[in-house]
């Protein structure tokens, strides 16, 4: 359908409209207090219902149903960048946030934050961890830059150890090898 202009659509909340517009992109911004709502999405074409594909082998119509989610927790800009190979003086650092399109508008902090490094042989290698808070120009809390450190001793040739990070139910696991200065 290749004129944009004749496209047509309407975004209710639970019944109630939230928003409508012309073009192919419907977009509207959702309070986080409608989490667990019913989202529909009633989309037309010269004032009729099109046809979409829902797969390779089923077409539906142009009537979207969502249950609206709460936005998830996301981890984000990691410094782990050379072959998961680092110093046990590396300073590293990871960004929390919680967000659905993560636009600075839609950003706020994770309630916890943590930081786990354990040794193939079970050591706890993590020696400091700082939360830095990350603001908007207005001075509103984002979220948090996260950095962290790790300690013991480890061998000459690398001693393998998973980095956890968590960000209320955001999980990365990093396999790294972790060699002295």
């Amino acid at each position: 359908l290749a004129d944009r202009s004749r496209y047509h659509w309407t975004a209710t909340l639970d019944g109630r409209t939230i928003g409508e517009g012309k073009g192919h992109m419907a977009e509207f911004t959702l309070d986080e207090s409608v989490a667990g709502r019913t989202l529909v999405l009633n989309a037309e074409y010269d004032g009729r219902v099109y046809p979409v594909a829902l797969d390779d082998s089923r077409l539906g119509n142009s009537r979207f149903t969502y249950t609206v989610l709460d936005a998830p927790a996301r981890i984000r800009g990691l410094s782990f960048s050379r072959n998961g190979e680092y110093a046990i003086t590396q300073e590293f650092r990871f960004d929390a946030f919680v967000c659905g399109s993560c636009g600075d508008g839609n950003k706020r902090p994770p309630e916890r934050v943590a930081v786990e490094v354990e040794s193939e042989n079970g050591r706890d290698l993590l020696r400091e961890v700082i939360q830095e808070p990350v603001s908007d120009a207005s001075g509103r809390l984002l979220g948090y830059r996260v950095k962290f450190w790790l300690t013991g001793k480890v061998s000459r040739d690398g001693e393998e150890a998973l980095i956890i990070l968590r960000a209320d139910e955001a999980v990365e696991r990093i396999p790294v090898v972790i060699y002295p200065d």
